[in-house]
């Protein structure tokens, strides 16, 4: 987001605040794909500049502290998870917990992290960056929520460990929905919860809350989870929220599942396994995840090709593509914008990864 004199304004531009006149009342709405009449009414309203989107400087804001943490951090989980660290020690315990502190720190004062629609790309697709990911979003959405902050060192902690013990699995799970393995492979598999317990139950300097997430993230409302089909109000709130911010993870990285890209991830989570998981929980998760992240080339029902460059607040499937290639094929170097808040007949279709 940067500030920029009206009369240096290009049509095309987003803004990235709502503008108001002197009397308070709103004159244009944030996301606005700016054009030569929404100039004129701001230069009628005696206003001289505005907030336009700059979407690398605003994506960099949300994940330059993201990226830090997982410089440093990576290495110290994959030597948790590979048994190359004792947590009962003090120094390794200490790292750990520097970790969790770090992510709860820089979620929380950084409000842009928490106010905006969260943009969730692949990235590796490796099991600790998986724990990275899983602890972050976890946080992020406890805190979207509405968690108390007591809960959120627990909540980071458990999802940072909780697949602990899946060292010990010799079943293939990458790209690979366990649920289908043979009955020998997919209780080798599940073990990863009870294996993950052991090594931490005698950690007193861990709480039960965190031990529970790292046992029970793989239960399910309905009573179809594991390892103890614990069913509704059974399951606490924290071992929910991770062990809905893990499943889609999992998903988009394929882990215990086939791999899916993200949209269809949340049309998954929204549908078919809708009821494994506390719906409400589910819903407020979801509508903070951008169905198509930032700098993903999506094509729409108009056989065009465009690249996200915002997302719109509160509606994650709608968000303002900017247009690269025309419906008749012809690559755009200048294509319109279109905000699909206001273009209701545009829906994506689906994403491509093709060189444009």
């Amino acid at each position: 987001m940067k500030k920029i004199q009206i009369v240096d304004i290009k049509n095309g531009k987003i803004l990235a605040k709502e503008v108001s006149n002197s009397k308070g009342l709103m004159l244009l709405s944030e996301g606005t794909v700016l054009k030569k009449e929404h100039i004129d009414k701001l230069a009628e309203n005696n206003i001289s500049e505005v907030y336009i989107v700059d979407s690398q400087e605003d994506e960099a804001a949300i994940n330059f502290y993201i990226n830090n943490i997982e410089e440093d951090s990576v290495d110290i989980i994959k030597d948790v998870i590979d048994n190359k660290a004792n947590i009962s020690d003090d120094k390794e315990k200490d790292k750990i917990i520097q970790i969790t502190k770090e992510i709860i720190d820089n979620i929380l004062i950084n409000p842009q992290i928490t106010q905006q629609i969260i943009n969730v790309k692949r990235g590796n697709n490796d099991i600790y960056t998986h724990l990275l990911n899983t602890a972050v979003l976890s946080v992020v959405m406890a805190v979207k929520i509405g968690f108390e902050e007591e809960k959120l060192h627990d909540i980071a902690l458990g999802a940072l460990l909780h697949d602990i013990g899946i060292v010990d699995v010799k079943t293939y799970y990458m790209d690979t929905d366990v649920d289908r393995l043979p009955a020998d492979e997919k209780f080798d598999y599940r073990k990863h919860v009870f294996n993950g317990y052991e090594k931490v139950k005698l950690c007193d300097w861990m709480t039960e809350r965190t031990k529970n997430i790292i046992l029970g993230h793989h239960e399910k409302v309905n009573g179809t989870g594991y390892p103890f089909h614990k069913r509704g109000k059974d399951i606490s709130e924290e071992v929910m929220l991770v062990a809905i911010c893990d499943t889609f993870d999992e998903m988009i990285k394929g882990i215990g599942y086939e791999q899916k890209k993200v949209h269809e991830v949340i049309e998954y989570l929204r549908t078919v396994a809708a009821y494994s998981f506390d719906y409400d929980m589910l819903i407020k998760v979801l509508s903070n995840i951008a169905w198509f992240p930032n700098g993903s080339k999506v094509i729409t029902n108009e056989n065009e090709v465009g690249i996200i460059v915002k997302q719109n607040k509160g509606l994650a499937d709608r968000p303002i593509i900017k247009i690269i290639r025309d419906s008749s094929g012809n690559d755009l170097k200048d294509g319109p914008v279109k905000n699909l808040l206001e273009c209701l007949t545009v829906f994506i279709v689906d994403t491509t990864d093709e060189e444009i």
